[in-house]
């Protein structure tokens, strides 16, 4: 499946390539990119590669519980 995704939440963050996302409600953009990438496949599995290692390599288990227990001590934890 191409990596193809609106520019909202995190999104862009995760897909390697920015040209695979467009902006929300633009499903013009969206048909187009998905279709450039049909016509690509080779380009559409190197993405898709990219992106699922991108995101295995961004969203561990270890560093979001990290950033979960940052946000955590930021908002709750007082400091003396």
């Amino acid at each position: 499946m191409p990596p193809v995704a609106p520019r909202v939440g995190g999104s862009p963050d995760v897909l390697a390539n920015p040209e695979d996302t467009f902006e929300a409600g633009d499903a013009a953009a969206a048909a187009q990119r998905v279709l450039a990438l049909i016509d690509a496949p080779s380009i559409a599995e190197a993405g898709a590669e990219l992106t699922r290692q991108r995101a295995f390599s961004l969203f561990t288990a270890d560093r979001t519980a990290s950033r979960w227990f940052a946000l955590y001590d930021a908002r709750f934890v007082t400091r003396a």
